[in-house]
């Protein structure tokens, strides 16, 4: 049987901005990450009113507004706390705050009560967790591979280049005609941390093994087989969080929810938490967050854009290509899509 490789790696993450030298753009300092009804931005410079997407990166000096009944919110990077532009407000982007134009701005303390949204008003939530615009995120890192006949495999669990515990569950999608498969899990000097062969698609790691380390590049690999006879492989690499970096995660994570839960319904949590979890290289987290954010707004092109190149970081090609297809579905001028002539 002829088998082709494919390699499957991280484009761009252009809709997030990522940079490779892990620092904030000042040109850019905030991100629009929840829109309710008609919200436009004009740049600086600029004469036309545009209407901008989810996760679109706000140059110092753009202008938004919104139109009644319409609400946006966004993020600053420096200190990661947002603000909420309410029903007909016009409001320019400084570097870590929103100026309304012919409006006021309420300033609320870290747990203090947010007021009901006024007109023409900002109102600006301190506290949050501090936020990278740029960073290293999933573009570059190890992504899956596999090498394929007739069948696919996908690896499932672990997703992305680092896992939150030395003992993980290792999942991956079942092959038809394939009645075993084999795990292996190996050191880069190629000791072999784990080796098994077993009739189902999953294998919590075993306790009687020492736990995987933090500082150690594993790479890890199934192979499905019918009788002994590969019929399908896919593999990836991975390391382990360090104890300090899990517990910046933690403290960052706890942040962040506690958005979601005050913000239930709205972009702007699920948004925030896929962009920390790609930070720390989980993709696995990352997408479910992405799915919340499009479950909110499923019209969305630029959720869908995320995901797509996200689900391709991971080796999951036909759900990138289900996702970046939608995106351009949604993209195309209402004309194209319902099949009128313009």
């Amino acid at each position: 049987m002829k088998r082709a490789m494919h390699v499957w790696c991280a484009a761009c993450l252009l809709s997030l901005g990522l940079a490779a030298d892990g620092g904030a753009d000042s040109s850019r300092p905030a991100m629009l990450t929840s829109i309710r009804g008609s919200v436009e931005v004009i740049e600086k410079g600029a004469s036309t009113w545009k209407k901008p997407g989810l996760m679109a990166l706000l140059n110092t000096g753009d202008t938004l507004r919104t139109g009644q009944g319409a609400a946006a919110t966004v993020v600053f990077f420096q200190d990661g706390h947002r603000e909420k532009m309410c029903p007909q407000t016009v409001a320019e982007v400084h570097a870590n705050a929103l100026r309304p134009i012919g409006g006021k701005r309420v300033v609320v303390p870290r747990g203090g009560k947010e007021p009901a949204l006024p007109t023409k008003a900002v109102i600006a939530l301190q506290g949050g967790a501090k936020l990278r615009l740029g960073g290293a995120g999933l573009a570059g890192r190890p992504g899956a591979v596999g090498v394929r006949g007739l069948t696919e495999l996908c690896l499932l669990s672990p997703l992305g280049s680092k896992l939150r515990s030395g003992r993980p569950t290792f999942a991956w999608t079942t092959v038809a005609g394939a009645d075993a498969y084999r795990i292996v899990v190996k050191e880069p000097s190629g000791t072999v941390a784990l080796e098994r062969r077993l009739t189902q698609a999953r294998l919590p790691y075993p306790s009687d093994l020492p736990a995987l380390r933090p500082g150690v590049l594993y790479s890890w690999s199934v192979e499905a087989l019918a009788g002994d006879q590969p019929v399908a492989q896919a593999g990836s690499r991975f390391g382990v969080l360090a104890p300090e970096s899990l517990a910046r995660l933690r403290q960052e994570e706890t942040a962040l929810r506690s958005v979601a839960e005050a913000e239930i319904g709205d972009t702007t949590g699920p948004i925030l938490l896929s962009r920390l979890y790609q930070e720390y290289g989980l993709a696995g987290d990352a997408i479910q967050q992405l799915e919340r954010a499009i479950a909110l707004a499923p019209e969305e092109p630029s959720l869908h854009e995320e995901l797509g190149e996200l689900c391709r970081v991971v080796g999951w090609e036909t759900a990138a290509q289900r996702h970046l297809q939608r995106a351009g579905e949604l993209r195309a001028p209402s004309s194209a899509r319902d099949g009128t002539q313009p």
